[in-house]
């Protein structure tokens, strides 16, 4: 009887130990991969992409830029934002500190459609280049716009025209 006991703890054993280890395995990789499912959630439909991009130093803070798209008129158009975080202290955790709309480019009037957005630290400095077109062009052209963003959360825009159509 005895040997019949012990035969029927190693079956146990031996299903239950790599079942509770699987369980265990998943658990833990659905909850590492759901920490922001609830803020993904409820983001509108609007925000085409978000980008890390270069960083700032100004008044004894640093952080990185973030680049942020929005589509507007189902669309028809976009919008260009940039943002200043600063990364996290003791005191506090990451926080954006300005927030600046590229009014050039955000004019419902005189409406761009981004077809690409990058970005890439250039030196001392970061540069985001966008590549659209512009809803008052009668054709096909494509604009190169490039925005030079300084620590203080400040740009310079430059624009330009590309050779060859979409």
């Amino acid at each position: 009887m005895e040997a019949a006991q012990r035969s029927v703890k190693r079956e146990v054993v031996r299903w239950l130990v790599p079942a509770a280890v699987v369980a265990l395995l998943s658990v833990s990789a659905q909850a590492a991969q759901s920490i922001l499912v609830d803020q993904v959630a409820g983001l509108s439909v609007v925000w085409r992409s978000v980008q890390r991009c270069g960083a700032w130093k100004a008044e004894g803070r640093e952080g990185y830029f973030r680049v942020i798209v929005g589509d507007v008129y189902d669309g028809a158009g976009s919008e260009l934002y940039v943002q200043r975080v600063a990364h996290a202290t003791q005191q506090q955790g990451s926080v954006v500190v300005g927030t600046v709309s590229i009014s050039e480019l955000n004019d419902d009037h005189a409406q761009y459609d981004f077809h690409s957005v990058e970005c890439r630290r250039e030196g001392r400095s970061t540069l985001v280049q966008v590549v659209a077109t512009f809803e008052h062009d009668e054709d096909d052209r494509r604009h190169l716009i490039a925005l030079r963003l300084t620590d203080a959360g400040q740009y310079k825009l430059s624009r330009r025209i590309l050779r060859g159509r979409r």
